[in-house]
């Protein structure tokens, strides 16, 4: 009988370590904030405070593809940003990614966007 009660514990525990080692997957969310500040490098990144709950997220570069913009939607991407900041509006933005609105690390390319940034009432 012991047997039996030590090979269902066994198993018990076999699972549990196995999902609790599992890999976590991406997610997809929407994170949405005030634009405070809308800065273009001389280098010609598009770059903006806070848009999206992340501190000087880096958009797109004119002139390239980057990001996964194109030159042409990186322009409507300044044109959104630049429109929320002096309407007082917020962005909204769709990431696929392991984090959340609040762990999303500023100073870096917003890489894991995959729709946005929507200009939000």
């Amino acid at each position: 009988m012991q047997s039996k009660q030590w090979n269902r514990a066994r198993g018990l525990a076999t699972g549990l370590a196995l999902f609790l080692s599992a890999p976590v997957f991406a997610a997809d969310y929407s994170c949405a904030g005030p634009v405070n500040g809308v800065s273009l490098t001389p280098g010609g990144i598009v770059a903006a405070q806070n848009a999206g709950g992340q501190s000087w997220g880096f958009f797109c570069q004119l002139g390239q593809t980057t990001n996964n913009f194109t030159p042409e939607a990186c322009k409507g991407v300044l044109a959104m940003l630049l429109t929320a900041q002096t309407t007082g509006k917020q962005v909204v933005i769709w990431y696929r990614d392991d984090l959340n609105c609040s762990a999303n690390r500023g100073w870096n390319w917003m890489s894991t966007i995959y729709w946005g940034p929507m200009l939000a009432d």
